[in-house]
């Protein structure tokens, strides 16, 4: 229905997609990044409406601005505005789902490599 809602939408789509397209996410400014993290998660709807830039928004969760950052907080934080983010966009992420196969193998392998050292000590008992 054509009226002060859609052009509120309008108003909303056009703000994330300045905000998306401005790229703020490469600068090297924690706080600036946290902002922005919470910002993507809050307005996940966008994403319903357009999956344009849904690629680089996972890849700036996942990579050194987000859950791989050297900032624990930082990190913690993306780690679970990640999983909100992608509980809110549904099947909208499975495009993805084997980049982020990937991406998830990177993360965890260096906690894994104890595993089997510890699994060989304790299947001895």
């Amino acid at each position: 229905i054509p009226g002060e809602g859609s052009k509120v939408e309008g108003v909303f789509f056009e703000m994330m997609t300045m905000v998306l397209r401005a790229e703020l996410w490469k600068l090297p400014f924690t706080p600036l990044q946290r902002t922005l993290a919470e910002t993507l998660v809050r307005y996940y709807n966008f994403y319903l409406l357009d999956q344009q830039f849904l690629g680089t928004t996972i890849q700036f969760f996942l990579d050194n601005r987000g859950v791989n950052s050297p900032s624990r907080a930082l990190s913690n934080r993306a780690a679970y505005l990640f999983l909100r983010f992608m509980k809110s966009i549904k099947g909208a992420g499975s495009p993805f789902a084997q980049s982020l196969a990937v991406s998830f193998k990177a993360i965890i392998e260096p906690y894994c490599s104890h595993a089997p050292s510890w699994a060989a000590s304790h299947s001895e008992m």
